[in-house]
């Protein structure tokens, strides 16, 4: 490229390798932020009735009422017991 034109271009604009490889690394990041990622890879999001997150046992009681999201639809459930973890339970 010109030595005239890379002057007024703003530092490494003029290599496209450079800003290629960056622009993959972006593409990258953004990919691990898609929220349907995980739900690709098997795991699933519970929903309280309102539509909040379900981050923590305290979230729900027995008896609450949650929309679990799934890679292909949703399961409308209802919560049973509530247990932290460490806990004894009948899941293998």
């Amino acid at each position: 490229m010109n030595k005239r034109i890379k002057k007024h271009l703003p530092c490494g604009l003029y290599d496209f390798k450079g800003l290629e490889r960056q622009l993959e690394r972006h593409d990258l990041r953004l990919r691990g932020l898609d929220p349907k990622g995980p739900l690709e890879r098997g795991y699933a999001y519970a929903f309280t009735a309102d539509g909040h997150f379900v981050r923590s046992i305290r979230d729900v009681q027995p008896g609450a009422s949650l929309t679990v999201k799934i890679r292909d639809g949703e399961a409308d459930t209802r919560v049973t017991a509530v247990r932290a973890t460490g806990e004894s339970h009948d899941i293998p």
